[in-house]
């Protein structure tokens, strides 16, 4: 039986390693920003993050960046490197990001997304292979050279604003007759403001 097994492990490895690599034969080519066809991936994979996206609010293109394109037989795959912005619309609204209003460049938050994209010319189907997106929120002293009255963005971490949020649920649980109290599960946005 040991003999059995080890033939067939030996069968295996060996049908492996002579196998030879398939050979990537189209090769990756510097794209225009500004193509249209770069311009539609951009946005059709843009589109596809914000389907996979449970929380935050839904991104839209501010720019293309890099863009790279392989010409496969029935499709293009392209590498992207895109600027978005976030917009007023949850992500769980899954609203088309052109039916979203972008927020004030204080309240924002930008950032990149490297996707990779396969769109197939034949049968019209968006395959989003990979992405990766990096957001921050403008800086404080950002926003202040901006806008000196505007409020600014407080960590979600912040003990103080979780402090905050527990003081005025306690205030209005004791205040009103509703027959349930209200507790602070999770706090995702809190601003301060200068007045």
């Amino acid at each position: 039986m040991k003999l059995l097994v080890l033939t067939v492990i030996g069968t295996l490895l060996g049908a492996a390693w002579s196998r030879p690599g398939v050979p990537d034969s189209d090769p990756l080519q510097a794209a225009s920003c500004s193509d249209s066809q770069v311009a539609i991936a951009a946005d059709l994979a843009v589109r596809e993050i914000n389907k996979r996206q449970d929380e935050g609010n839904i991104l839209v293109v501010y720019r293309i960046n890099d863009a790279h394109i392989q010409n496969k037989d029935t499709g293009n795959t392209f590498y992207l490197d895109i600027h978005v912005v976030d917009t007023e619309c949850p992500a769980v609204s899954r609203k088309d990001g052109k039916e979203c209003n972008t927020k004030p460049a204080h309240e924002t938050l930008y950032g990149d997304c490297h996707a990779v994209i396969h769109i197939n010319r034949v049968s019209r189907e968006v395959l989003l292979h990979s992405y990766a997106c990096t957001l921050i929120a403008p800086s404080s002293k950002t926003v202040l050279s901006m806008c000196p009255d505007c409020p600014l963005r407080v960590s979600k971490g912040n003990d103080r604003l979780m402090g905050y949020a527990k003081q005025t649920l306690f205030k209005y649980n004791k205040e009103s007759n509703n027959s349930r109290a209200f507790a602070v599960k999770e706090i995702l946005r809190g601003n301060t403001q200068v007045i």
